[in-house]
């Protein structure tokens, strides 16, 4: 499980400015909560709701991924983008080594 905090997606204009009332946690959400195929999600839907990290399998987040890109999400262009570069940050970092196994 790999940690995603949907607060610290940064969504910019055309011109590099932050759109600051933008708040794409509660996009995505919202998007999460409507959408979703699992009834698991919904619990997380309300966690990144509220503003909180949540632990997300792969198979979660690919679905998370599936939903904001997908045809039925009304995402701006823009915001889809700066959602899937965050997950895609996340899912490239290695996870902390617990110093299991020395």
């Amino acid at each position: 499980m790999k940690k995603y905090d949907f607060t610290k997606v940064v969504v910019r204009n055309i011109e590099g400015v932050i759109e600051e009332e933008i708040k794409p946690h509660k996009l995505v959400a919202d998007l999460v909560y409507r959408l979703a195929d699992t009834l698991d999600l919904i619990e997380v839907a309300r966690e990144i709701n509220s503003g909180m990290a949540v632990d997300l399998t792969p198979a979660w987040a690919k679905e998370i991924k599936r939903i904001i890109l997908g045809p039925k999400s009304n995402l701006w262009a823009f915001t889809k983008k700066a959602v899937s570069d965050y997950m895609d940050e996340v899912e490239k970092k290695k996870e902390p080594d617990d110093g299991e196994g020395k």
